[in-house]
């Protein structure tokens, strides 16, 4: 499937905090990530981003997912190659 160029992309990763340090990740979203995001959506880099909880069905699935909606493929790609 070849991307549309000139359209948005929305990047989605999913990742499982530990138990007991649900609150601790929150805190970190919003002071580092949070503001990051902000700041990247301000430059013009991204349209929107989204965090969701999820309740899993087992240990082994996912319980955050992390949404970033870039405004054009090649963002996306560019943004992504980046060393953070």
């Amino acid at each position: 499937m070849t991307p549309i160029r000139g359209r948005p992309v929305t990047e989605v990763d999913y990742l499982q905090v530990e138990y007991g340090h649900f609150e601790e990740y929150i805190d970190w979203l919003n002071s580092t990530w949070k503001p990051t995001m902000e700041a990247t959506k301000k430059a013009g880099l991204i349209i929107d981003y989204k965090v969701f909880r999820a309740t899993p069905k087992s240990p082994d699935q996912p319980n955050v997912y992390l949404w970033i909606t870039y405004k054009t493929w090649r963002l996306w790609i560019k943004v992504s190659s980046w060393k953070l």
